[in-house]
């Protein structure tokens, strides 16, 4: 795996206090909208597709979000393990959504 997830886990920086990030990545191979998410140095996912254009044209026009976590499946498999609550203030709105 590629993402640095299961790194962060084992080294507490994916609890309920989390600092979470989302940062633009517009030269990535397969995605020029990708949104990566991170928590203190590691890059633990990537926004999923079905949420990706809108986040990345908030994050363009230099909106913020708010990032909690909502939830933690460890017995997932590999994906949507951990969900995050992303809030923006500009948009008055919410979305729900996995992490990666």
């Amino acid at each position: 795996m590629h993402h640095e997830f299961d790194r962060a886990l084992s080294e507490g920086f994916v609890t309920h206090i989390s600092h979470f990030q989302l940062r633009r990545q517009p030269t990535h191979p397969s995605d020029p909208s990708a949104v990566a998410i991170y928590t203190g140095r590691f890059k633990i996912g990537y926004v999923p597709v079905r949420h990706v254009q809108k986040i990345a044209e908030e994050l363009d026009r230099g909106d913020h979000f708010g990032i909690t976590l909502s939830g933690y499946y460890p017995y997932k498999i590999i994906f949507e393990q951990l969900e995050l609550r992303l809030t923006n203030q500009t948009l008055q709105s919410s979305l729900s959504q996995p992490a990666f």
